[in-house]
């Protein structure tokens, strides 16, 4: 099943500055990167941790858990500081209705995370003041 997230109004965003969005305890990124808005899933691949909120240090995403960098453009891996990183940011689909960016976030997603990674999520954007992003079926 596939849920249309409403993530953000495109002309917000702002060239590589990161927005995170959580959706039922799943990180998203999403990043404006030159003429385009790219959005991937905020896990590294290390040991299956969140990146959030997503953060930039020297023009790439961080994880700020073992310093892994990776390609706001693409979610290749640039640094993986030696790190076991299994592969890059899974890339989420991004579609533009009326000036509003909607990411499509599937059931595989949640899988990704172990329930005690989504939980510290879902309490890191209540701490945060962030709410559920809208939901439509698609």
């Amino acid at each position: 099943m596939t849920e249309k997230i409403r993530a953000a109004l495109a002309g917000e965003l702002r060239e590589l500055e990161p927005l995170g969005v959580e959706h039922r305890g799943v990180p998203y990124c999403v990043i404006k990167t030159g003429d385009e808005i790219k959005a991937f899933v905020g896990i590294c691949s290390h040991k299956d941790l969140a990146i959030y909120p997503p953060e930039m240090k020297k023009g790439c995403l961080i994880c700020p858990h073992h310093k892994v960098t990776f390609d706001p453009a693409t979610g290749g891996v640039v640094d993986d500081r030696g790190k076991k990183v299994a592969q890059g940011l899974p890339e989420v689909t991004v579609e533009i209705v009326d000036g509003v960016v909607y990411l499509e976030a599937r059931k595989r997603h949640r899988k990704m995370f172990p329930k005690k990674e989504r939980e510290w999520v879902e309490k890191k954007c209540r701490k945060m003041g962030q709410g559920h992003s809208h939901v439509e079926d698609v």
